[in-house]
């Protein structure tokens, strides 16, 4: 007797997965869209002036200096938000100046609308690009978690630009699997261009020879690079080489347990400062800088040697994900990057026949990833309980093993 559900248990099974999802949306709408929509603080405000700056012609070497920008910020918000741009691109204000003829309440309206529709744009590319593989619980989840994750939700709360760059990494996902691989350099190039994300990612395809999409890649970047070098002008290019290279090297701020990343979980546990840490368990600076790098090294050695032979959206998902842990200053919004990659994991996961241990391992990612832990209290600033402070960054650490773990079973033919 076969034990394969029946066409009417398998559609009303889809029918409820159907309204899961739509009570889903309903709650992003309720719980984080709208809100977002009318929300001064910090983040978007930030982008507002750089563009604002630009229209009017008033961007320049000065954005560069915290307390100049920071006074500009404040003068657009009615509750003293003050932003720092560096170490910003000088590309990304020529974007939003697009903005600039609305007042800040009006062109964070019009920011909101644009992040719902690029998530969902980016939400169908992955799903569309994973095709092959069947069954709707998967598709749910993955839509589910794009909208009730809370790098989602703190994403719109702060108006922040990574939509766009998910959005970005989503079609050059999508192309590639159908086979367009010099367009997805495009989208690869714009990525870099905006943001500068993606190193770990551009290195993994270096690795397997995806050599149209490289080349498409370095040229859209620098192409972009050559019009924002014209248009904004060496002076701030140099400025923002020069903060960019003290944000890498010496910022304490780092050790804040808001930010969600490699570099500050080590700057936390073994770098003093007397008003960003003050307790860590262990002060030795050189050791924080030299586990740096030497994870920076190792995991994206170990990610190249194992992406070679691996079939492809394993290989991006895990070059994405590595992108994001090893970023400096990663925060929590950082984290809606995961989309993609988790999107991956779960077409693969959530198929028949179960394995109990994907199942416990992806149960602990979306928990630690996903789920509004209170993680930036006073409590677990200092000593040992920091180590419980990282849960972002625990949950893409072991997104990136399950990947690291499933290249070796799943490789492409040669």
């Amino acid at each position: 007797m076969s034990l394969a559900p029946s066409r009417s248990i398998l559609r009303w099974r889809t029918r409820g997965l159907l309204v899961l999802l739509l009570l889903a949306f309903l709650l992003f709408i309720a719980r984080t869209f709208w809100p977002a929509r009318f929300a001064t603080v910090h983040g978007f405000p930030l982008y507002y002036t750089a563009g604002w700056l630009y229209a009017t012609g008033q961007w320049g070497l000065a954005a560069y200096d915290d307390e100049w920008f920071g006074d500009r910020v404040e003068s657009f918000t009615q509750n003293g938000v003050r932003e720092i741009y560096a170490p910003g691109p000088p590309l990304l204000p020529v974007f939003f100046a697009l903005l600039a003829g609305l007042d800040l309440a009006g062109a964070r309206d019009v920011w909101a609308w644009l992040n719902l529709l690029m998530l969902l744009a980016a939400a169908w590319l992955i799903v569309d690009a994973l095709s092959r593989f069947e069954g709707p619980a998967w598709r749910a989840a993955s839509a589910g978690f794009a909208l009730l994750a809370t790098p989602v939700h703190e994403h719109f709360r702060l108006g922040q630009a990574y939509i766009l760059l998910l959005l970005l990494f989503a079609l050059a996902f999508w192309l590639m699997q159908h086979q367009h691989e010099a367009p997805a350099g495009i989208a690869l190039g714009m990525a870099l261009a905006t943001k500068l994300s993606g190193l770990p990612l551009w290195l993994t395809l270096l690795a397997r020879y995806q050599r149209r999409m490289t080349f498409t890649a370095v040229v859209t970047a620098g192409l972009l690079g050559v019009i924002g070098l014209v248009v904004m002008g060496l002076p701030t290019w140099l400025a923002f080489l020069r903060t960019l290279i003290e944000r890498l090297t010496d910022y304490p701020l780092v050790a804040v347990t808001a930010f969600q990343s490699t570099s500050g979980f080590f700057h936390h546990l073994f770098a003093y400062d007397a008003l960003w840490n003050p307790e860590p368990i262990w002060s030795q600076p050189w050791l924080a800088f030299g586990l740096t790098w030497l994870v920076f090294a190792g995991t994206v050695i170990a990610t190249l040697r194992r992406a070679r032979r691996a079939v492809f959206d394993l290989a991006f998902a895990a070059g994405l994900t590595l992108s994001v842990i090893l970023l400096p200053l990663a925060e929590e919004y950082h984290y809606v990057l995961l989309v993609l990659p988790i999107a991956v994991m779960l077409a693969r996961v959530l198929r028949q026949p179960y394995h109990v241990i994907d199942l416990a391992w992806l149960a602990a990612i979306l928990f630690l990833i996903g789920w509004p832990l209170r993680y930036q209290t006073s409590e677990m600033s200092h000593g040992w309980l920091a180590l419980l402070a990282y849960p972002r960054l625990y949950g893409g650490w072991l997104l990136w093993l399950w990947f690291m773990r499933r290249m070796t079973i799943e490789r492409s033919q040669p």
